[in-house]
């Protein structure tokens, strides 16, 4: 009873144990890896399980495959003799006391489990699961013992197997069994590795940071298992040094095509780290290289590549016969800790060095792309107190002295170039030998500011001397200085200060050319250098119309055109400034064309050439300002100018564009000092032109005026191409002889506005005159104007008077200038303005009566007087006629009221008309100088039109006029209703006389109340 009660002991504990094997393998939230399958329960009374399928008795064919023990009860030899290549069996056979005793193939030698054992466990479903566990626990532990002691014997050189070589054998010291045998420890190339047995019976290689996630099935023998112990190895080193990276805030920043070549490094134990700090500057970034045993190249680099020597970053070994053969991981991350922090510690304290840095390797780019056999390269030292010491050196590989010239555009200096930054204290400074000596002609008020902030001083001067002259002092080296204030500016901008002073040395070099010119040699006789330093020069250039005193000093960095500044390239490194007698248009045209083409001479003589013309548009200009040109800006560096109706803007070198009201102009070139080129402004391509504007007009019969104008000019012939468009001039008269042609742009100005007056209030006041396909008015170029002296002319049509009424624009004496200018007295060649003259001639077929005739001969006499010019111009020097302007003191404004009197519906309104401009002086109509004792009318102040909504045929028409007396002024205005078309009412004098007449918006009488008897 005994034996049967512990037989059915053990058959209930085993039929639990298989059913629960069964269950955990079928719940895939349970399954456990190291069950390989379903239990098996065999008719002859015991249980077999497959376990940790994945194991491989060989390791991968490491080790010899063990024989197979000879078969015990209850075990079958279906496999041969060989055990099985993967996987275990697992048995529980029932025990004689009442346990259970496990087998296994291969064979681990699993104790029994008595029924004490069992008993402690527990019953139910918690207790069978605890047997098993227990039962697969015990294998696990059995299992890997006894593959880790066969495989450290392997790794050894203990055991041989067949078709293996016997390379790479480990020492005693390099392999370690460690947890009573389960875990199996290599140290490889002072690295400890980690050798353990997963659940489902692989092999699983680990470091202390780092682990495989899925282990990969063992092959490849001996040679195999050292090639993924290395790669463990590597991927250990590679995420210490991750972590410590992390830990210390940087990131990695690998782009694209780098990525690709770490990855192929990786495979040759070969890494590039490029880091940097997401909260940082960004100028620095932090690189090295992650090699087998040692980092190298560990240091702060640039974003160009510039490598900065700092002490503490340094390179250093990790693994080696120096180091502890187990310590490779942690020293490598004690010494990454330290140099990171040393490095974040740097870059957060150098915001303005990494911006001199980045700056400077800008520059070596430059430099590399004038030619493809330069090489400049950077030295940085960085030391701890955050002062860097950086030096350029660039060389050309042959040719240098022909090659060295493209650099003189780029930098002044000879190599090296020296910069030195105070992080502390924000400044910094650069120094270099002068490639070309500048002479020194110094002045006290000269500065050494400049645009960037920096302060240029002269380090290393020398004396020159030379056969019949005196000793002269050169600068040899320059240094630039910048402030605390300006420091991260001028790390931005100090490039374009390189650039400056080198456009400036070469400027000094060609200005002592031309200075050593003999007197017969010289094309600019007079010239002086009067300043001559590193970082300005100053000339003094004597012309007809004055001496011309201007600097070429750096220019700051232009503004975007959106905020309000010029359009400037930004290769324009220096300007001109005007000092004397003040700012020319052309001086940043001249600048630009300088800073481009670096010919000093060229420059010089276009400018003496152009500058008269300059003079002469801004004496325009000033004159229709009211200021003289000398009271201007000298800072000024603008390229237009305008005032009243005239706008002049630079649009070459020597080449201006004079525009009146917007409506028309002329383009003038100066080709020589004493030749001009005059072209209608309509032909040219207007600069800046903005979208939806009108495009000027055509100027009518300019070329026969301006061909007029140059046969009364008694002058030697000049260079040019058609004669109507040649001006030749005695330099220093430039300004009075460019009055007609201002004249005449005014006034064909002044008939064009007309024109559209004239157009616009025909077809208001008589819209019949546009049904009938009449053109009410002309403006017209005329016929042969050098023999009429009539150029442009303004016609229409008065049927009401029976005339064709006509505004004229002429030149007196022009019947004279077909003879020669030779031939012709001086008080002849006298030059004499354009005007605007009024007459009337009849209609064809029609005859006026003397009612008519007198009222047009009262206009012709008011027009005359009104159009009378204020004063004769005077023939001076540029800038004489600032004071007036160089045409008729007329006016849309003052010719417009008048002339719509004339567009009177009746004839008894223009006798009314005709009394007023009777009682008007000329003083009053030409000049505005009021009587103070008595009424007089005003004439910008008449006014005549029909009311607004009025029908045709029916209109209610008003005539303004204003009376003043000294300061005190009134408006009269003066109404009635017509009927009737002008044409079929004419000659009805039944409805003569205003209907309503008030006084200041009063009717006359109460107007008469409400004055004193001695105001009327």
């Amino acid at each position: 009873m005994c034996l049967a009660s512990h037989a059915f002991f053990s058959h209930l504990w085993l039929r639990a144990t298989c059913e629960e094997a069964n269950k955990v393998h079928a719940d895939k939230k349970r399954s456990n890896r190291e069950v390989g399958g379903m239990a098996f329960w065999d008719r002859r009374g015991f249980m077999t399980l497959p376990i940790f399928p994945e194991w491989d008795g060989t390791c991968g064919g490491v080790c010899a495959a063990e024989p197979l023990a000879r078969k015990s009860s209850g075990m079958d030899d279906r496999v041969g003799s060989a055990g099985p290549v993967l996987g275990c069996v697992l048995e529980l056979h029932p025990h004689p006391a009442g346990g259970i005793c496990p087998q296994t193939r291969p064979c681990l030698g699993l104790q029994p489990m008595a029924p004490a054992v069992l008993e402690l466990l527990g019953g139910g479903a918690a207790g069978v699961a605890a047997c098993l566990d227990r039962i697969l626990g015990q294998a696990r532990h059995a299992l890997a013992v006894k593959t880790f002691r066969k495989l450290r014997n392997a790794l050894l050189g203990q055991t041989v197997v067949v078709g293996q070589s016997s390379s790479e054998r480990l020492q005693e010291s390099e392999v370690e069994l460690l947890h009573a045998g389960c875990t199996l420890r290599v140290f490889l190339r002072g690295c400890p590795l980690s050798v353990d047995l997963d659940p489902s019976g692989r092999l699983a290689v680990s470091t202390s940071g780092w682990c495989e996630e899925l282990p990969a099935k063992a092959y490849g023998g001996r040679d195999g298992f050292m090639a993924r112990l290395d790669a463990a190895r590597w991927a250990g080193l590679l995420a210490a040094a991750n972590s410590e990276l992390v830990l210390a805030g940087w990131v990695p920043s690998l782009s694209q095509g780098e990525l690709s070549d770490a990855s192929a490094a990786v495979k040759r134990h070969r890494h590039c780290y490029v880091c940097h700090q997401p909260e940082g500057p960004g100028e620095l970034v932090l690189q090295f290289e992650l090699l087998d045993s040692q980092v190298l190249n560990f240091g702060l680099v640039a974003k160009g590549g510039s490598r900065i020597s700092v002490p503490g970053l340094d390179d250093f070994h990790f693994a080696g016969s120096q180091q502890p053969r187990d310590g490779a991981f942690e020293v490598l991350r004690l010494a990454l800790r330290r140099r990171l922090a040393l490095a974040s510690q740097l870059v957060e304290s150098t915001e303005l060095a990494g911006r001199v840095l980045l700056s400077l390797e800008q520059h070596a780019a430059t430099l590399n792309s004038l030619d493809s056999d330069a090489a400049a390269k950077i030295s940085v030292d960085l030391s701890i107190s955050g002062t860097l010491e950086c030096q350029l050196h660039w060389t050309f590989a042959a040719g240098a002295a022909v090659k060295a010239v493209p650099t003189l555009r780029v930098t002044p200096f000879e190599p090296p170039l020296r910069i030195e930054v105070d992080e502390r204290q924000k400044r910094w400074k650069l120094q270099g030998k002068l490639c070309r000596a500048v002479p020194l002609i110094a002045s006290p008020q000269v500065l050494d500011a400049l645009p960037s902030g920096g302060r240029l001083t002269i380090t290393k001067e020398a004396k020159l001397s030379s056969a019949g002259r005196s000793c002269s002092v050169i600068a040899e080296e320059v240094a630039i200085d910048y402030s605390r204030l300006q420091g991260l500016q001028g790390a931005c901008t100090w490039l374009r200060d390189l650039a400056a002073l080198s456009l400036l040395a070469d400027c000094a070099a060609q200005a002592q050319e031309l200075l050593r010119a003999g007197p017969g040699e010289a094309e600019l006789p007079g010239l002086q250098l009067q300043v001559c330093q590193p970082g300005c020069l100053r000339w003094r250039l004597p012309l007809a119309t004055g001496d011309e005193v201007f600097e070429l000093v750096p220019l700051a960095l232009p503004k975007d055109p959106a905020q309000g500044g010029p359009k400037v390239p930004e290769e324009t490194t220096c300007h001109l400034r005007w000092l004397e007698p003040c700012t020319s248009i052309f001086g940043m045209q001249l600048s630009i064309w300088l800073c481009r083409k670096r010919k000093l001479k060229e420059m010089l003589c276009t400018a003496a050439a152009a500058l008269e013309l300059s003079r002469a548009v801004e004496g325009l200009v000033a004159g229709a300002r009211g200021v003289p040109p000398q009271k201007r800006e000298q800072s000024s560096s603008t390229q237009q100018v305008s005032a009243g109706d005239w706008l002049c803007r630079a649009v070459g070198v020597s080449t201006v564009q004079v525009e009146c009201r917007g409506m028309a102009g002329v383009q003038l070139q100066a080709l020589d000092s004493s030749t001009l080129r005059c072209d209608c402004l309509s032909r040219r391509r207007k600069p800046e032109k903005a979208a939806g504007a009108q495009g000027l007009a055509v100027v009518g019969n300019l070329e026969p005026f301006v061909k007029l104008l140059a046969s009364r000019w008694r002058t030697r012939g000049g260079t040019g191409d058609a004669p109507g468009r040649r001006l030749s001039f005695e330099p220093g008269a430039l300004a009075s002889r460019l009055s007609p042609l201002w004249a005449y742009i005014k006034c064909y100005v002044v008939l064009l506005q007309l024109y559209f007056v004239k157009q616009t209030g025909r077809k208001r006041n008589h819209p019949g005159t546009a049904e009938r396909g009449q053109v009410p008015v002309r403006l017209e170029p005329t016929e042969k104007p050098e023999h009429s002296g009539v150029f442009v002319r303004l016609e229409w049509e008065q049927p009401m008077l029976r005339a064709s009424l006509c505004l004229d624009l002429f030149l007196e004496e022009a019947e004279q200038s077909i003879e020669p200018p030779a031939k012709r007295p001086r008080s002849e060649t006298r030059t004499s303005l354009p005007k605007l003259r009024f007459f009337h001639q009849p209609l064809p077929g029609r005859n006026r009566s003397l009612e008519e005739e007198e009222v047009l001969q009262c206009f012709e006499a008011f027009f005359s007087t009104l159009l009378e010019a204020k004063s004769n111009p005077t023939e001076d020097a540029a800038g004489a006629l600032f004071n007036q302007e160089p045409a008729q003191q007329v006016s849309v404004r003052k010719l417009r009221p008048p002339l719509e009197l004339l567009d009177a519906p009746r004839l008894w309104i223009l006798r009314e008309a005709v009394v007023l401009l009777r009682t008007m002086p000329g003083s009053v109509a030409s000049q505005g100088v009021r009587n103070p004792t008595k009424w007089q009318p005003l004439a910008e102040h008449f006014a005549l039109s029909p009311e607004a909504g009025s029908l045709p045929g029916r209109q209610c028409w008003k005539m303004q006029f204003a009376l003043a007396r000294g300061s005190r002024q009134c408006l009269v205005t003066c109404s009635t209703q017509l009927v009737g078309s002008p044409d079929t009412a004419f000659g009805n004098s039944a409805a003569e006389g205003w209907e309503f007449v008030q006084v200041d918006s009063m009717v006359m009488r109460e107007w008469l109340q409400s004055v004193k008897p001695s105001e009327i």
